[in-house]
């Protein structure tokens, strides 16, 4: 029976995953509007069909990914009314709270694996780096309540992103480096997402950040299946 669900949320999410591109590329809003949702929600339920079979080993990671995902799910469809200033701060908020619980699978790492001094300095640069460049980009929009939002996202996705890195250094397997690759599409989501509220919604910017968003999920999610089944 389980097999039979997994099968369904795969089609759906393959589906919904080409309208989508279809839909952008073709400028038809309604099928994008219709097929979104069927993205993350389907990743959510495969994730949580498949890790409740380890139980209890896998109590933590199904916590915390299923709170990551379902924030993310909301946050997807919150962003589905961004004409309303008030669905926009909500749909970045819950963005925020999903990344937070992605960091706390991987911030054990920071504990596990003491990287020299050195890869800390460089690492910690590059992230400097990365929230500076955000934050210029973003500044021109002049909305402070956004740049608020998206200023932490960067933050807690940049740290995510840091010690996903410091997993797959310290742990080479398969689920370290899905999560390391998560990691990083999801800072470029945020990245891209900062980019096209500058940019006034730029259809390219639009799609690139729908399916980075979109993989960067299911790759944190395959991350933590694995890392409960190896």
């Amino acid at each position: 029976m389980i097999n039979i669900f997994l099968g369904i949320c795969a089609t759906l999410f393959t589906a919904s995953l080409v309208l989508q591109i279809i839909g952008i590329w073709k400028k038809i809003p309604l099928m994008v509007l219709i097929t979104k949702p069927f993205l993350i929600s389907m990743i959510l339920i495969s994730y949580i069909l498949i890790i409740k079979n380890y139980l209890p080993d896998s109590r933590l990671l199904l916590i915390h990914g299923t709170i990551s995902l379902s924030f993310a799910f909301i946050g997807t469809v919150l962003f589905m009314i961004e004409e309303n200033k008030i669905f926009l701060l909500a749909g970045s908020f819950c963005f925020l709270i999903s990344t937070l619980e992605n960091l706390a699978v991987t911030f054990p790492s920071f504990k596990l694996y003491p990287q020299p001094i050195w890869l800390i300095i460089l690492l910690t640069a590059l992230f400097i780096g990365l929230i500076l460049t955000a934050f210029l980009i973003f500044i021109r929009t002049k909305k402070l309540s956004n740049l608020l939002i998206y200023f932490f996202s960067m933050l807690i996705s940049g740290l995510y992103m840091y010690s996903a890195f410091i997993t797959f250094s310290g742990d080479t397997k398969l689920y370290s480096a899905l999560l390391f690759a998560g990691s990083i599409l999801l800072s470029f989501t945020i990245f891209t997402k900062i980019k096209r509220e500058a940019d006034n919604k730029s259809p390219l910017l639009t799609f690139l950040s729908i399916i980075s968003c979109t993989i960067s999920q299911l790759l944190f999610a395959s991350g933590c299946l694995l890392m409960q089944i190896l």
